[in-house]
């Protein structure tokens, strides 16, 4: 699979400047105790071989029921969960948690699809939505909450996904909820069922599908899809009737992100006009919204405390995303799971692990001292780097290779002794002999110079300055 090199966001500190932002920052979250490994997944939920697998990159995943031939895909979920549930402009989605099989056109998946024909209402059998006549938005321009709407043949309709986070028989689960309302713009009564299907899908209440002229119901529904853990077992459908009701569910998982949101620095932009924008309707709002959708798509990507690097298809440690990722998380303030995620990340930098349909990259290696860095200046905690900053020196380390190795074992491998560069590398997904890889290099000794500067280890920050 060819990815392009991971480049770290600006700081939210430069895009404030640029753009004229007022920046607000916040206490940072303490870091979590405790250290769980890279989990190991199975092929999928069914741990059926004979099935795609469901983590990693490139793995095959089936398209949007109701997609008429486009790819409008995103994500719900939950912080820490397994399978992110992949979710569609339709109001479809599919869950790789739940261990059924599903088959879409010549292939047979694991995980449940969950669809809501009444997106169809109003069109000729095959008949495509008109372009432009379905909005797909995020529940206050940020929440995992995706929401389908739009009018045909007198009705008004909105699809709403979301997931939630629920003890139910006192093990934890997550929970799809669904809310298909339909309006009546009309004078007569017209009938427009919601067409829910789905493995374990449950309704929640019992509206009618015929809607009064100028009236409106609600269809709501809930599904299990993940327990947080591989080979749990999901709760089935009677068990969902001690779930919270649909808008209990929806106000437990705004105050959730909100709550997650909290530690960021606020942004507060501009709605200016911007050039080529196509009229964007206030684009500062609009930007700031997106930033925070982004801090929240990267905490639900996290398995466990594994730092993933995404969901659709890209489901999995990928070892130079990762340095940039946990460095913005931190300069975020956000030291939730901290530790953990420094260390399973550091798994990804050794050369022979398994990415999964991905390439390996030289360039993590040079990288990762500067998300170590980064913690350790806004935590000030030295005790937990000077534990792990050589801690593979009498023995192989569970955490992949320490900060020493890979700037001494790794890097002095890499370094072409005639040149001074660092040797040719695929970094750049073709081979050669790359700047960004020097530049990398040179960030990371220079993290490194400060790491071992903090931890009284004198002779590597010399070390380090000299290189």
């Amino acid at each position: 699979m060819l990815r392009r090199p991971y480049s770290s966001p600006l700081t939210i500190a430069c895009v404030a400047a640029i753009l004229g932002a007022t920046l607000v920052t916040t206490p940072a979250a303490a870091a979590t105790a405790g250290f769980q490994p890279l989990p190991t997944l199975p092929v999928n939920a069914c741990g059926d071989s004979t099935l795609p697998r469901t983590f990693g990159t490139n793995f095959p995943s089936p398209t949007d029921p109701n997609g008429y031939g486009f790819a409008n895909q995103s994500i719900i979920g939950w912080e820490g969960n397994v399978y992110a549930p992949f979710t569609y402009l339709s109001g479809a989605y599919y869950a790789r948690g739940v261990p059924t099989r599903f088959t879409q056109g010549n292939t047979t998946y694991c995980g449940g699809m969950y669809s809501f024909a009444v997106y169809n209402y109003g069109l000729a059998a095959g008949q495509a939505p008109a372009p432009g006549s379905v909005r797909w938005s995020m529940a206050d321009g940020y929440l995992p909450a995706m929401t389908t709407t739009f009018t045909r043949a007198g009705v008004a309709v909105s699809i709403t996904d979301f997931a939630d986070q629920q003890s139910i028989g006192g093990e934890p689960v997550e929970l799809v909820y669904t809310r298909v309302t339909v309006h009546n713009l009309g004078g007569t009564a017209v009938a427009v069922p919601s067409g829910a299907s789905g493995p374990g899908l449950v309704a929640l209440n019992s509206d009618s599908d015929t809607v009064p002229a100028g009236g409106t119901v609600n269809h709501d529904f809930v599904s299990a899809v993940d327990t947080f853990s591989t080979g749990g077992q999901l709760p089935d459908s009677s068990a969902l009737a001690a779930a919270r009701p649909y808008d209990a569910a929806f106000a437990h998982m705004r105050d959730f992100w909100n709550s997650r949101i909290s530690v960021i620095p606020t942004l507060s932009l501009p709605n200016v006009t911007l050039p080529g924008s196509g009229g964007l309707a206030n684009p500062g709002d609009a930007m700031a919204n997106a930033y925070k959708a982004a801090f929240v798509y990267t905490r639900i990507a996290q398995v466990g405390t594994a730092p993933f690097s995404g969901a659709n298809n890209y489901d999995w440690l990928l070892n130079h995303d990762l340095p940039g990722i946990l460095a913005n998380r931190f300069t975020l303030g956000d030291f939730t799971d901290a530790q953990n995620l420094l260390l399973v990340g550091r798994i990804s930098e050794q050369s022979n692990f398994n990415e999964f349909g991905a390439n390996w990259y030289w360039d993590g290696l040079w990288k990762t001292p500067a998300a170590w860095a980064d913690y350790l200046a806004a935590t000030n905690d030295t005790a937990f780097v000077s534990t792990y900053f050589h801690d593979d020196a009498t023995a192989p380390s569970p955490w992949g290779p320490s900060l020493f190795t890979m700037m001494h074992t790794e890097y002095l491998a890499q370094l072409n002794g005639s040149t001074h560069y660092l040797k040719t590398s695929f970094d750049n997904d073709s081979t050669g002999t790359w700047l960004f890889d020097d530049e990398s290099a040179l960030a990371g000794l220079a993290a490194y110079k400060y790491l071992a500067t903090r931890i009284g280890q004198t002779a590597e920050a010399q070390w380090a300055d000299g290189a």
